[in-house]
């Protein structure tokens, strides 16, 4: 079997759409998921650990499930493998929109002042590309930043947000005019 330029040519541009998917994927969820990519960004912030060894357990136990529900003949467990992985691939995203945000505020800090989405699409460009570099992007870049989205997402996906309560205001309700 022999390799042809359209062959070839396929390749590089089926990586470099890739590539771009993913950079799209990450700014606009951090863009427009604000507030969970945000907590995605504190708990990487604070947790960074932690939020590995927890995308390393859902990955194992809720990926391994997703695969092999997505192998089986009923097409109804492959339908709950499919919602099963693409429920993780979501959660992952907004995680990694977390690990965007928190890379582009420590990209703000060191270079001049710009706009936010610039810094938020340097971040994500810096992401994808280390995740894209030969052997160490491929096995160790990519899947720690994976597990890190993964764990982080989950986190700020399935923990309900805090909830704002109004202080009363005083002399409310008393009828009393000012």
């Amino acid at each position: 079997m022999t390799l042809t330029i359209g062959d070839v040519l396929a390749v590089i541009a089926s990586v470099l759409g890739a590539a771009v998917t993913l950079w799209a994927l990450l700014i606009g969820g951090a863009l427009i998921f604000e507030k969970r990519a945000a907590r995605a960004c504190d708990v990487l912030e604070q947790s960074a650990g932690s939020a590995i060894g927890l995308g390393a357990a859902i990955a194992l136990t809720g990926g391994a499930l997703g695969l092999a529900l997505v192998n089986q003949n009923n097409g109804l467990l492959k339908l709950i493998g499919f919602a099963l992985s693409l429920t993780l691939l979501g959660t992952a995203a907004i995680g990694g929109a977390g690990l965007t945000l928190l890379l582009g505020e420590r990209i703000s800090r060191n270079v001049a002042p710009a706009d936010p989405v610039l810094s938020l699409a340097r971040a994500a460009g810096l992401l994808v590309a280390a995740g894209f570099t030969p052997l160490l992007g491929w096995f160790l870049v990519a899947p720690v930043a994976f597990l890190a989205s993964l764990g982080a997402g989950s986190r700020a996906v399935f923990r309900p947000l805090p909830t704002l309560v109004a202080a009363p205001v005083s002399g409310a309700g008393t009828g009393s005019a000012p």
